[in-house]
């Protein structure tokens, strides 16, 4: 039985422009990501993982970040969308709403002046036509749904008030708040304890499974991917190298550069 996938990157390549010469930091990427499927990105810094999550928002600082060539097909309930040809108020209504990202630091998407709830809620009232009462009530269920303490409490609160454990949360309640079909999840558990690291693990696998999202994990922690991901793609040097399943990946990787950075895992990561 053919699935089709929620998002289809194909051939794409992001260009950034800077002190008289352009240079190519995403060059023809392919991937797929299916209804309830856990994709894992891995590289080190610099391999362009974060740009092709960026691209897929259509979030690239622009005029410096452009999309050179390639497509970034969205399937919304049979209905496929090239995210590249739409204008940015048309993009507006799918991001946020059909798909959305939790980014490595909380701290950099939420607004410090802004309470967590207004945040939360703005959103609600902004795709799901919500009245600012009926946001209000759905914030504080979302808020206890990703198992927040005191979600009422935590609705009035400001960023700095809370934890960095607790602002991831507030992060994913945010990202989740609509239901996306796609979700990104940028380095979401790396400025964690292991503890705190774990939970958020354990948090997104019970939302994916709820909602039926796909799900692409970036991270440079193959011991994290090895236990969310059920496919891996391997980005270094903004191409992709290597693409299957996670099995294959961790038991017999193929590419010299997947093989380097399983050899410098820790002994006690298994596959």
């Amino acid at each position: 039985m053919n699935i089709t996938p929620v998002l289809d990157i194909r051939n794409l390549s992001v260009d950034f422009a800077g002190q008289g010469e352009v240079l190519r930091v995403v060059n023809n990427i392919s991937l797929t990501v299916n209804p309830g499927e856990t994709v894992g990105l891995v590289g080190e810094s610099g391999s362009g993982k974060s740009v092709t999550s960026l691209a897929v928002m259509q979030l690239l600082q622009k005029p410096s970040g452009r999309i050179a060539e390639g497509e970034i097909l969205l399937n919304i309930n049979g209905t496929q969308t090239d995210l590249v040809k739409l204008k940015e108020e048309e993009v507006r209504r799918y991001r946020g709403k059909h798909m959305a990202m939790i980014f490595q630091e909380p701290m950099t998407s939420l607004n410090p002046v802004l309470t967590c709830g207004y945040q939360v809620a703005e959103a609600l009232m902004l795709h799901e036509g919500l009245n600012k009462k009926q946001a209000r009530e759905r914030c504080i269920e979302l808020f206890d749904h990703v198992k927040l303490p005191r979600p009422q409490a935590i609705y009035d609160a400001y960023p700095h008030q809370l934890s960095g454990g607790q602002k991831q949360r507030v992060m994913i309640a945010m990202a989740i708040s609509c239901k996306p079909q796609l979700l990104i999840a940028d380095e979401p558990t790396t400025a964690l304890d292991v503890t705190v690291q774990k939970s958020i693990i354990e948090l997104l696998g019970r939302l994916q499974q709820e909602y039926g999202m796909g799900i692409i994990f970036i991270s440079h922690d193959l011991g994290v991917v090895s236990d969310i991901a059920s496919r891996v793609a391997v980005m270094y040097k903004g191409k992709m190298v290597e693409n299957a399943t996670a099995a294959d990946i961790f038991k017999n990787p193929q590419h010299p550069y997947t093989k380097g950075l399983l050899a410098c895992r820790p002994q006690w990561i298994s596959a």
